[in-house]
């Protein structure tokens, strides 16, 4: 059964490409800025967007935790992308999108095994990335959000949790658009 110990496993185990001994950070702060969108109301169904929302919160939260790194600078196609390897995480494809860029001979569609595609392409190519319904109704509760949201935290963002401060929406809002 899929429940939260389930989840703690999947999101304690993340596929991550490691720099001097770091894991990297791209596909937790993917996670948490999926979790404070769930929280805030924004994400309303296991279908999720690249949308330009999503983008200013992965940004915001990569600020939070990673402004002053040497080894990562996340960009959200790479978590997009890469986290299909993930047994919670599918990309839902555009397949007229899909179907004319095979004819066109373009195989890969821009990416392989280490790479990702634009985050533009991923737009054109994929509808949405989709959670586990199980995963998406868990996250409806708020205790299993701070869980989870507090796993990622210790486990991926290098002892930079002290600067996380879970904020009101107003001010969430007030900071995606600065």
């Amino acid at each position: 059964m899929k429940d939260l110990d389930y989840y703690m496993t999947c999101f304690g185990s993340l596929h991550t490409n490691k720099a001097n001994g770091k894991k990297a950070p791209h596909k937790a702060l993917l996670l948490l800025s999926v979790i404070d969108l769930i929280d805030y109301g924004f994400i309303q169904s296991p279908q999720i967007p690249l949308s330009d929302l999503l983008v200013k919160t992965f940004d915001k939260n990569s600020r939070t935790f990673y402004s002053n790194s040497l080894f990562f600078k996340p960009k959200i196609q790479y978590p997009f992308y890469h986290m299909q390897s993930e047994p919670f995480w599918r990309l839902v494809a555009n397949a007229e999108a899909m179907g004319s860029m095979a004819a066109e001979g373009e195989g890969s569609y821009g990416a392989t095994k280490k790479s990702s595609p634009s985050a533009k392409k991923i737009r054109e190519l994929y509808r949405f990335a989709e959670i586990d319904q199980e995963l998406f109704n868990l996250l409806q509760n708020q205790e299993a959000r701070a869980v989870l949201r507090t796993h990622l935290i210790s486990t991926y963002l290098n002892n930079q949790h002290e600067r996380f401060r879970f904020i009101s929406l107003p001010l969430f809002i007030t900071a995606l658009a600065i």
